[in-house]
């Protein structure tokens, strides 16, 4: 857990660290996102496979 780079996201994407893209695309159905919201950044570095940038639209995945 941690902050990204930027606090100016504005949309919310999940980002496949590890090249296992089914991983991440489980992660965004689960959160409401579309596929096109996963993004490949691989690094095997992170010792993990998916990272979620919590963008400027969080409100639209909140649930009561």
């Amino acid at each position: 857990m941690g902050n990204y780079r930027s606090f100016d996201i504005d949309n919310t994407i999940v980002i496949d660290r590890s090249g296992k893209t089914e991983n991440a695309k489980y992660v965004a159905g689960l959160l409401g996102l579309n596929e096109n919201q996963v993004v490949k950044q691989i690094n095997k570095n992170y010792f993990l496979d998916v990272s979620v940038i919590i963008g400027k639209d969080y409100h639209n995945y909140l649930k009561n």
